[in-house]
């Protein structure tokens, strides 16, 4: 097989931060406007072929800055002044945001965890519950980066690094080389 260009998603200086299909011929693309604007979501339904612009109740001012599949719809995040939040999308159906937390990077652990890094703290939701419990919170830097391999085990860098074996419920800090280190290995 060979990739397929079916043109350019940027229309009126949007830039895209995150895609996800759940089947072949669905799936969202999201992120915000390069002066820093509002967030957009656009969904296909013919394998990319065609995007459609999908209208929000409340918009977000912000970028959304990712997105992830989960049993058949995406969840989007964002951490923006104006629209801090996680957004639930569903096949033609609005944004909605379902939670109001400042999130730089979201992982759905398991069927009923969710962690969410903001830039200086780690959050966990487990089960029915909306409230987001804090469960790290970053000594010196911002975080950026998440990703978890399977529902246990799991790391967030930023300038430091973290790493769970519980799903997010405890985290240990991981050591860095140090500059005198990174001399010697390169």
């Amino acid at each position: 097989r060979t990739w397929e260009r079916l043109g350019p998603i940027r229309e009126h200086d949007e830039t895209p931060a995150g895609i996800a299909f759940d089947t072949r011929e669905h799936g969202w693309v999201v992120g915000g406007r390069q002066d820093g604007g509002f967030a957009f979501v656009l969904e296909t339904s013919d394998g990319g072929k065609r995007w459609k612009s999908l209208s929000w109740e409340t918009q977000p001012a912000s970028g959304l800055y990712g997105v992830s599949i989960h049993d058949g719809y995406g969840l989007a995040w964002s951490g923006g002044a104006g629209g801090s939040g996680i957004y639930e999308l569903r096949r033609g159906v609005r944004p909605k945001r379902i939670s109001s937390l400042e999130t730089m990077d979201f992982a759905l652990v398991s069927e009923d965890s969710m962690v969410s890094a903001s830039q200086l703290a780690v959050y966990r939701r487990t089960g029915q519950s909306s409230a987001w419990e804090e469960v790290l919170q970053s000594s010196d830097s911002t975080f950026q980066e998440m990703s978890f391999v399977d529902s246990v085990f799991g790391c967030i860098a930023g300038g430091e690094i973290y790493c769970t074996n519980d799903g997010g419920r405890t985290w240990v800090s991981r050591t860095l080389p140090t500059d005198t280190a990174k001399k010697k290995i390169g």
